[in-house]
């Protein structure tokens, strides 16, 4: 039978109910079950799973023990004769929450869908160990509920069996979005101090060392690496192409960032990077959700939400050097540089 035969049976199916519920009981044996089987179902134990989920492998383990103690404790509380069902404990580790294609979640779902269901509970600490996409998250419910599942949620002390449930799960979505937004506040603040206390907040750059001062990491000048930096500026400003610098570095087997070789791309960022004429900036990209996609994309901010510091004693190129770049730089945007080889 294909899916729109299926699908009109099961209508047709949900109409006769409906009309059965209307009209006067029946003496059919599907609509009054006997006392025989009542009693078997009601003595048959209620049995639960576990569901959970952490990001990533450091520590993961210690933190899905966490998870499945949080919702054993969360399942006696809500049930005392609950049992956990036989292998009925569900797990991804080191998986992200919008890779649906999760085998511990898929396992859950498959085992869900037995007949007859081998529990009618799953315990989970959040949501968002199902998805982190509220979208993402619905569907996966309607599973369960079409199965006559409950879900609950330890954190949150809510389950799908609540009439307000789906009004609760978008009130804690909203809340979880303005905590993320007020911590990434918090953590601007912090660099911003940081950054006025003269530490370094980020990763290796070329031509710097790293060292451990106090409470903080400082920047200081790698003398040969800072050599080579001034030459790229200088051949730039006297009109050689990226292309050609990159070339010729590695022909004299000059060490690129990381060891890596001289690369167009990476001589290019040498050129555009601010450190080098004396301004440390923060702030300059932003991870966003692609909601189509699910993944994390990097996205330049606006100059005025930057982060900025001026740190003269770091600077390698002066500023007739830095200008004479920056005159040849405006010629072209960074599109037309990677196509032009420039």
């Amino acid at each position: 039978m294909n899916k729109y035969g299926r699908n009109a049976v099961l209508r047709s199916a949900n109409d006769l109910r409906s009309t059965c519920d209307d009209a006067a009981p029946c003496n059919c044996a599907e609509s009054q079950p006997s006392d025989m089987t009542s009693q078997m179902q009601a003595a048959q134990p209620s049995r639960y799973a576990i569901y959970a989920r952490v990001a990533r492998d450091e520590a993961g383990r210690d933190r899905i023990t966490e998870q499945v103690h949080a919702c054993q404790n969360a399942a006696a509380k809500f049930d005392p004769q609950l049992s956990l069902a036989e292998n009925g404990i569900f797990t991804d580790v080191g998986t992200s929450g919008n890779n649906l294609e999760r085998s511990g979640l898929k396992a859950l779902i498959d085992f869900a869908q037995q007949q007859p269901s081998p529990f009618k509970h799953v315990f989970m600490t959040d949501p968002d160990r199902l998805a982190r996409n509220l979208a993402q998250v619905l569907p996966i419910i309607d599973i369960f509920t079409y199965r006559g599942i409950t879900l609950h949620f330890a954190h949150q002390r809510m389950s799908t069996a609540d009439p307000n449930f789906h009004l609760l799960l978008r009130l804690y979505r909203v809340l979880d979005e303005q905590y993320l937004e007020a911590h990434r506040l918090n953590v601007r603040r912090g660099m911003t101090g940081r950054l006025k206390q003269g530490f370094f907040t980020g990763g290796r750059f070329y031509g710097y060392e790293q060292k451990s001062a106090g409470n903080g990491t400082r920047l200081s000048i790698n003398t040969s690496e800072a050599a080579t930096v001034r030459r790229i500026y200088s051949d730039f400003a006297s009109g050689l192409a990226v292309t050609r610098i990159a070339s010729a570095l590695n022909a004299e087997q000059v060490p690129g960032p990381a060891a890596a070789k001289w690369t167009a791309r990476n001589v290019y960022a040498v050129l555009r990077r601010s450190i080098y004429r004396g301004k440390l900036l923060w702030g300059t990209t932003r991870k966003v959700r692609n909601l189509l996609t699910g993944e994390l994309e990097r996205r330049r901010v606006p100059d005025s939400e930057v982060l900025a510091t001026a740190v003269p004693n770091l600077a390698i190129v002066n500023r007739d050097l830095a200008s004479a770049v920056d005159e040849r730089l405006a010629l072209f945007d960074h599109e037309h540089l990677s196509e032009a080889g420039l």
